[in-house]
């Protein structure tokens, strides 16, 4: 399924007779070409990705206006009412969704030279063999928000209400917010923006105190990152999952981490892994703000449902498992509400 994980040189030698095999003479530039950059995704892969996203989100839902105001497809409704409008706005959205994910596919996976879900770090068997207890990690806090919500200060009426219009409008939310939106949501917050910032404070952190580590010279108070990256001080947690994950998610520092397993033998710091959690998690809630009316109250839970999320995607090291926690949250919460609402016919019972 994934594109090649190399390339060849490809390299043009008119003129003498290494033409054939440059790369027979010239091992060190074959590795050089095919060795996987050594921190992706990084802040760089992160600016392409979301710049990608929003471009073709903007070009979906123009296309989408265009053709519901010249067709009428929906009666007479004013240009107002269109862009509020579920009917539109979620096939729209889908669509950029699947056109994100399909082309920074092909993109990551030329540039990191390397399957695209090896480099986003998908590992869909940490999944497999925690199945149960992350479906119970997504339940769990879904059910608590909604029983914590009677006590917040949540206005009445929210932007979101307006997807909550008629029982065929909440089904296709339902459906787009359990099963696609957490995927390319997980994607662009756990899969990008998460490794990324991590990366981009140890290089700080790195180069501040590169001279002190360099001439300490101590094993127990600097490591050297696996793929040649700059030293760091403390606990250091390894991306890398054990071959077999008999044994759980590995605990930082752990030294049987088989460092070589994978093409970066990536390496973040504790601190920066909080730090980079703090971060992606402010940046998911305010994605939500508009949606939110900007209260305080829903933004401070969505908060706490995305540390949630960047805990489960570092202790499993795997996407897949923050997704699929993703898409439970989502799900219990459009389960309570269809019950709540005797099948989404009697919306006012939820509002």
């Amino acid at each position: 399924m994934a594109l090649s994980e190399g390339r060849a040189a490809g390299r043009s030698w008119p003129c003498n007779r290494m033409s054939a095999d440059p790369e027979r003479f010239f091992p060190a530039a074959r590795d050089r070409e095919r060795k996987p950059p050594r921190h992706a995704p990084n802040l760089a892969d992160t600016a392409i990705f979301l710049l990608l996203a929003t471009i073709l989100l903007i070009l979906t839902q123009s296309a989408a206006f265009a053709l519901a105001m010249g067709l009428h497809l929906f009666g007479k409704e004013p240009a107002e009412q269109l862009l509020r409008e579920p009917r539109l706005l979620i096939p729209a959205m889908a669509a950029s969704y699947l056109l994100t994910g399909a082309i920074a596919w092909a993109i990551f996976a030329a540039l990191w030279h390397r399957p695209f879900l090896s480099g986003i770090c998908w590992n869909a068997a940490a999944v497999r063999r925690l199945l149960s207890r992350l479906l119970a990690f997504g339940v769990a806090p879904s059910v608590s928000v909604q029983l914590l919500s009677n006590y917040l200060p949540i206005p009445k009426a929210l932007p979101i209400d307006d997807f909550f219009r008629s029982p065929a409008d909440v089904w296709l939310v339902a459906v787009f917010g359990a099963f696609l939106a957490p995927v390319l949501e997980e994607l662009a917050f756990r899969g990008f923006l998460l490794p990324s910032l991590a990366w981009a404070w140890d290089w700080v952190a790195a180069r501040g105190r590169r001279a002190p580590v360099a001439a300490t010279g101590e094993s127990g108070d600097a490591h050297q990152a696996a793929d040649g990256g700059l030293p760091v001080r403390g606990q250091i947690w390894t991306e890398t999952p054990r071959p077999d994950f008999a044994d759980g998610p590995m605990a930082p520092g752990d030294p049987e981490a088989p460092r070589a397993a994978t093409p970066t033998g990536r390496e973040w710091s504790v601190g920066a892994l909080i730090a980079s959690s703090i971060l992606t998690s402010i940046a998911f809630a305010l994605l939500h703000a508009d949606q939110l009316a900007h209260a305080w109250a829903p933004l401070a839970v969505l908060f706490c449902v995305s540390i949630v999320l960047c805990l489960v995607r570092v202790l499993t090291r795997s996407l897949a498992a923050s997704a699929l926690v993703h898409a439970a949250y989502n799900a219990t919460i459009f389960t309570l509400m269809f019950f709540a609402s005797d099948g989404f016919r009697h919306l006012d019972k939820i509002k």
